[in-house]
């Protein structure tokens, strides 16, 4: 089962996208300057409240960062590696399963280590969310019932 049928994508999707990639560094540079005066601008405030997140610049930093990933990934990674490959197949689980230990390992961090500095905080949550995300798949993926209920598999493919 593709996660992500390729086959979706019209002739149209891929002509605007192809157009974007032309216009990668642009987009990158704006796409940075955005994001530091959004930084600037609103640091220190709560992003996910009003007006913080619901106003034109986020609004445009967002759609231009969107843009900017598009096309620099088109013109610098749309390459096949075993690496890619690996990531397709796990991409679901990932998915599926980083919010719980995202949270569980934010929590105990810091519930029991509050004096870490963010930045370590963010990258240990961080490595947790993906570990976590693929053990929890690889668990739950391969117990019928679970797989069932869970992830809406009804039986292994990998057999």
């Amino acid at each position: 089962m593709a996660i992500f049928d390729a086959s979706i994508i019209s002739e149209k999707d891929d002509e605007v996208i192809d157009r974007l990639t032309k216009l990668w560094l642009p987009l990158d540079i704006v796409a940075v300057g955005l994001g530091i005066a959004y930084t600037i601008i609103y640091f220190g405030q709560n992003y996910a409240e009003k007006p913080v997140v619901n106003n034109v610049l986020a609004c445009v930093y967002c759609w231009i960062a969107i843009l900017a990933i598009i096309a620099t990934m088109k013109k610098f990674a749309d390459r096949e590696s075993s690496f890619t490959k690996w990531m397709s197949r796990k991409s679901w689980g990932l998915y599926i399963f980083h919010y719980l230990p995202l949270a569980v390992s934010a929590y105990y961090l810091t519930k029991f280590v509050p004096s870490l500095p963010p930045a370590l905080m963010y990258i240990i949550v961080g490595i947790c969310a993906f570990g976590g995300a693929f053990v929890l798949y690889e668990l739950i993926s391969r117990v019928p019932v679970l797989r069932w209920c869970v992830l809406g598999i009804k039986k292994n493919k990998n057999k």
